[in-house]
């Protein structure tokens, strides 16, 4: 039913991607004109991969961040 819709914004949104080249940053993705629900979409994605690597900095590090300072730190993260 709605299959040519989602092509559609599927593809507007590959070229627009395409069209940032290889290599690009976040503030540069979500200056484009693409859909906000992708924009939202990829920056949970990218945070959430920031969280997870955090955590395995955390528990395989040989120092210890369990202190005030550095624990507000890590659990501090950039607000959109």
């Amino acid at each position: 039913m709605f299959e040519n819709e989602i092509k559609f914004i599927n593809d507007f949104t590959l070229n627009k991607v395409k069209e940032l080249g290889s290599y690009l940053t976040i503030e540069k993705f979500l200056s484009t004109d693409i859909h906000p629900a992708i924009k939202k979409y990829v920056g949970g994605e990218i945070d959430y991969l920031i969280f997870e690597d955090r955590k395995k900095l955390i528990e395989n590090s040989l120092f210890d961040y369990s202190g005030k300072e550095i624990s507000n730190y890590f659990d501090s993260s950039p607000k959109k």
